[in-house]
């Protein structure tokens, strides 16, 4: 039989293992957190990379449209003004992304708008160029389905550890916020 002592010494040493393994398993939950966070970070700048990559196409396209179509071709005017607002909308945060999908929307509209007119032209079905450029857009369209994808499926994660506990409980210790779903 245990005596006083022994017990409460018994009782104390529990108490203490219990916090120990309660602070390692919070902080080492919380840097998962972290760590989730720093991919969204990376995700949304993965997804911004892909979309200016798609923009620096524009002025090729410009050039290759002006040169099957002429200068005056009113369809490579929405590409112009698509281009301009697409450049001036950032992606900083996922507060921002509304904003810039609108924008990116409005970019992509003009891309295809103005490819399908470069081809239709007389020359444009059979140059190599604009086939060419046909396939980088492709190719640009293909990253930025990729990265959008990759992010979405980061930030699912974090919300899904958001919801399961003990990941809940340090969630709301922390006050950490839902991320909304793009």
């Amino acid at each position: 039989m245990m005596n006083t002592k022994t017990s409460i010494r018994f009782a104390i040493s529990i108490l203490f293992l219990g916090l120990v393994l309660g602070c390692a398993a919070f902080f080492i939950i919380k840097r998962k957190f972290e760590t989730l966070d720093q991919k969204i970070a990376t995700g949304l700048s993965s997804l911004e990379i892909s979309y200016a990559h798609r923009l620096d196409l524009i002025p090729e396209i410009r050039k290759s449209g002006e040169k099957q179509l002429g200068t005056t071709a009113t369809a490579l005017v929405p590409l112009t003004v698509a281009e301009d607002y697409g450049r001036r909308v950032e992606l900083k945060s996922l507060q921002d992304m509304n904003s810039f999908m609108v924008a990116q929307k409005q970019v992509t509209s003009a891309i295809f708008t103005a490819i399908k007119a470069i081809q239709k032209s007389a020359n444009g079905a059979k140059n190599q160029s604009i086939l060419d450029l046909a396939k980088k857009v492709e190719v640009s369209e293909n990253r930025i389905a990729l990265s959008s994808q990759n992010l979405k499926k980061t930030i699912r994660l974090r919300n899904q550890f958001m919801n399961r506990f003990p990941y809940s409980w340090v969630a709301r210790s922390l006050k950490l916020p839902a991320v909304d779903e793009l």
